[in-house]
C-alpha cells in the first residue's frame, strides 16, 4: 500500500518541478526527489527489519543496457570533473534507481495489472491537474495577473508577443510532454471503460496541450492525423517533419537586417542571415545554432565529449570567441541525440544508441509476440508501445533524456517485458 502511494505521489509530483529552484541542483532536486528519498528509505527499512519480505528485482536486457550506458559515461564525467556534470551523472544513476523502484512495485505482487492501472490513473490525474492549473494561469493573464503558470514572451519566433501555458511544470515543453503521455493513458481508459469522465479529462488536456505552443504539439498532430495508405503515410509524415524542422530552425524574411524586436523573433533569431535568394533572407534560429554547437563540440572532443549538462557553458564560451550569436541565450541543443553525442562523446553515444535499439526491440517483441490473456493488459501494453514511439520522436526536438516521466515509463516497459515471459499471463498458440 505504501509503495503504491509513493509511486502515485512521485508521478503527481512531476508536475510541480517549476515551483522552486534549489542551489546548485536547480530543478533537479524537487518534490519528486523528496518523495523518492522517503520511499526508498521506507523500502530499505522494511527490508532490514522484516526478514520474510524481500526486494525482488530481476534484471533484464533493458535494465542492464541502461546501467551499461551510465557506466560508460563515467569516463567523460571524470575527464571533465565539473560539479554540474557530476550532478547530472548522479541524477542519471538516481533515475535508473527510480526505474527499478517502479518495476519492483509492478512485479512484487500477484496482481501486476492492478498496479499498472494505478500508474495509468496517476498519469491521468497528473495531466488533468497540470491542465487545470495551466488554464487557470491563462485566465489570470487575461485579467492582467502574471503567474508561474504561464510563460510570457515579449518576442517569439513567428508569433511575436505571446503567452505559453506551463502550469507548475516549469516549462511549456515539459508540460506538453506530461500532458501528451497523460492523454495516451486517458484514451486507453476511455476505450477500456467508456466512462464520460475520461472524455472530459481528454478534452481538458487537449486544450492545454495545444496552448503550450510546443513543437511536441506539431509533431504529435502530424503523427496522429495521417490516415492514408502506408506509402502516402510515410510521404506525408516525412514531408511534415522536414517542414517542421525547417520552420523552427530557420526564419524567412524579406529584411536584409533584423532588429531584436518583437516581430523579428528577438533572441531566437540570429541578426545575420545565413543565405539570401532573390531578396529572400534565411536566418538561422537558436534551434539550428544550438545543434551546430553540439556537432562542433563533438568534433572538438570526439572521445569524451564536453561533459554532461555542459552545452550551455560551452555555448557561452563560443560566444566569447564570436562563434555564437550575441543576442542568443546560452541553451542546450534541444535534441536528445545530439546532446548525448556532444556531452558524452563517441562511446557514450554508441551506448545510448544501443539502449534505444534495445528499447525498440523489446517494444517489437511486445507488439508482435504472444498476447496477454487479459484484454486490458494487452491494451495497456499497446499504449506503452505508442508512448515510447512518441518519446523517441520527441528526442529529435527536445533534450528529454532526463525527463522523470520517461524513466518511470521505462520501468513500466521493463516490467511489461518481464511479464510477457510469464506463461501464466500469456496466451499460447494462435489466440
Amino acid at each position: 500500500m505504501k509503495e503504491a502511494l509513493f509511486v502515485y505521489l512521485y508521478i503527481i509530483g512531476m508536475g510541480t518541478v517549476g515551483i522552486f529552484k534549489t542551489p546548485f541542483f536547480n530543478n533537479k532536486l524537487q518534490i519528486p526527489e523528496i518523495i523518492f528519498i522517503i520511499a526508498s528509505t521506507t523500502l530499505l527499512y522494511r527490508y532490514f527489519t522484516q526478514t520474510k519480505r524481500r526486494i525482488l528485482v530481476h534484471f533484464n536486457i533493458i535494465d542492464v543496457s541502461v546501467l551499461i550506458f551510465i557506466l560508460i559515461i563515467t569516463a567523460p564525467t571524470v575527464a571533465v570533473n565539473d560539479l554540474r556534470s557530476w550532478i547530472q551523472y548522479m541524477g542519471l544513476m538516481y533515475l535508473w534507481i527510480v526505474m527499478l523502484y517502479v518495476k519492483h512495485y509492478i512485479l512484487n505482487t500477484n496482481q501486476p495489472g492492478s498496479n499498472l492501472q494505478m500508474i495509468s490513473h496517476a498519469f491521468i490525474h497528473l495531466g488533468v491537474l497540470c491542465s487545470i492549473l495551466a488554464l487557470l494561469g491563462g485566465i489570470l493573464w487575461c485579467f492582467g495577473i502574471d503567474s508561474i503558470l504561464i510563460q510570457n514572451r515579449l518576442s517569439y519566433l513567428y508569433f511575436g508577443s505571446c503567452i505559453r501555458l506551463q502550469a507548475a511544470a516549469g516549462d511549456p515543453n515539459m508540460l506538453a510532454s506530461l500532458i501528451l503521455i497523460s492523454m495516451f493513458f486517458t484514451q486507453y481508459n476511455l476505450i477500456a471503460s467508456n466512462r464520460s469522465k475520461f472524455k472530459w479529462a481528454w478534452l481538458t488536456q487537449w486544450v492545454s496541450f495545444i496552448l503550450t505552443l510546443s513543437k511536441t504539439v506539431l509533431l504529435s498532430t502530424i503523427l496522429l492525423l495521417v490516415k492514408k495508405t502506408n506509402r502516402i503515410k510515410k510521404t506525408i509524415v516525412s514531408s511534415s517533419i522536414i517542414l517542421l524542422l525547417m520552420i523552427t530552425h530557420f526564419f524567412i524574411s524579406t529584411k536584409p537586417h533584423l532588429d531584436p524586436s518583437i516581430n523579428d523573433g528577438g533572441s531566437f533569431v540570429s541578426l545575420s542571415p545565413w543565405v539570401s535568394v532573390n531578396g529572400i533572407y534565411i536566418y538561422p534560429t537558436s534551434y539550428s545554432i544550438n545543434k551546430y554547437i553540439s556537432i562542433y563540440a563533438f568534433l572538438a572532443n570526439p572521445l569524451t565529449g564536453i561533459g554532461l549538462d555542459m552545452q550551455e557553458d560551452y555555448s557561452c564560451q563560443m560566444k566569447k570567441h564570436g562563434k555564437y550569436p550575441e543576442n542568443f541565450s546560452c541553451l542546450d541543443s534541444h535534441c536528445t541525440y545530439l546532446a548525448i553525442l556532444a556531452e558524452t562523446g563517441l562511446f557514450g553515444f554508441a551506448a545510448f544508441i544501443w539502449l534505444i535499439w534495445i528499447i525498440y526491440k523489446c517494444c517489437s517483441i511486445l507488439a508482435y509476440g504472444k498476447r496477454f490473456k487479459s484484454q486490458k493488459l494487452e491494451m495497456f501494453k499497446n499504449t506503452i508501445i505508442l508512448v515510447f514511439l512518441f518519446i523517441l520522436f520527441e528526442g529529435l526536438i527536445l533534450e528529454s533524456y532526463t525527463f522523470r516521466q520517461n524513466w518511470v515509463l521505462l520501468g513500466v516497459l521493463s516490467a511489461l517485458y518481464d511479464l510477457s515471459l510469464r506463461k501464466d499471463l500469456i496466451q499460447i498458440g494462435n489466440a
